[in-house]
């Protein structure tokens, strides 16, 4: 009975854990992920919990050069909790952000920093010209469009939790929130990253939500069978204090830079 219940114990750590970003310099560097093209069909879904009330970065593709590019993109939060998804609009080293779609239309079903988890699913469809954020499984009230469609660059990396610039920006957004501010570094825990060169079914969104569960493990092993292209990263392997390992154990490992693990923080069982 006690091998029996050091099992489960050791079981159910593994699977609640999620990585903690202290919102100064923590960041994991998921490298070049060449299948991703910010400027086509794609999906980005993260699980986020945070009480912060800065603007930050949540998951960017950025040259790292802490300048504002055309070819940076990324989902953030802005300081009133509501997440968007932005690019770069002008040349390189300019400060101008040109939100490209958002949520952001109701402000008590679309906060995320309540220090309860939840789930942001982000997906644009070229072909319609449509951009969607669902919160928690939920479709938003209103779709986005690009405003200014930028080039990707297929050289920049892919970033969880590091702002793409540290410059002052002005925003053209539908928030009710700030308009004038610089991004910072994500203060909060982070898990179940996925990113996919294509738009993921209403359907599908609603499995991956499930309740606020997140996947089932049997469904993830159907969807992520390590031989498309798709990407996912559970993020619940603390064996390792410097690299997130891609599930299945394939190739794109993240490197982490400062996040630390933390244990029982992902239950889901305090979600939004």
């Amino acid at each position: 009975m006690k091998k029996i219940a050091t099992l489960f114990l050791l079981i159910v750590s593994v699977n609640s854990q999620s990585l903690q970003f202290d919102g100064v310099d923590d960041y994991v560097d998921l490298g070049i992920i060449s299948t991703i093209d910010f400027t086509k069909d794609f999906s980005i879904q993260v699980w986020i919990k945070t009480t912060s009330e800065k603007d930050q970065g949540v998951l960017v593709k950025s040259n790292n050069d802490n300048t504002l590019d055309k070819a940076d993109k990324g989902l953030f939060l802005d300081n009133g909790g509501f997440p968007w998804f932005g690019v770069g609009s002008v040349e390189s080293g300019g400060t101008e952000e040109e939100y490209i779609f958002s949520n952001i239309y109701d402000t008590t079903r679309f906060k995320v920093n309540d220090g309860k988890w939840h789930q942001i699913i982000v997906t644009y469809d070229k072909s319609t010209d449509i951009g969607k954020i669902w919160v928690d499984g939920v479709e938003p009230p209103q779709n986005g469009t690009y405003k200014f469609p930028t080039p990707d660059n297929p050289e920049d990396k892919i970033y969880i939790g590091k702002p793409t610039y540290n410059q002052q920006y002005k925003a053209l957004q539908l928030s009710p929130s700030s308009t004038s501010n610089t991004p910072s570094y994500f203060e909060g825990s982070i898990k179940n990253v996925a990113l996919w060169p294509w738009v993921i079914s209403d359907s599908q969104i609603s499995q991956h939500w499930n309740d606020g569960k997140g996947m089932s493990a049997s469904d993830e092993a159907t969807w992520f069978d390590g031989y498309g292209n798709e990407r996912y990263w559970k993020i619940n392997d603390s064996f390792d204090s410097t690299n997130i390992k891609e599930f299945k154990d394939r190739g794109d490992a993240g490197k982490i830079y400062g996040a630390t693990w933390v244990h029982g923080e992902s239950s889901f069982n305090d979600k939004g």
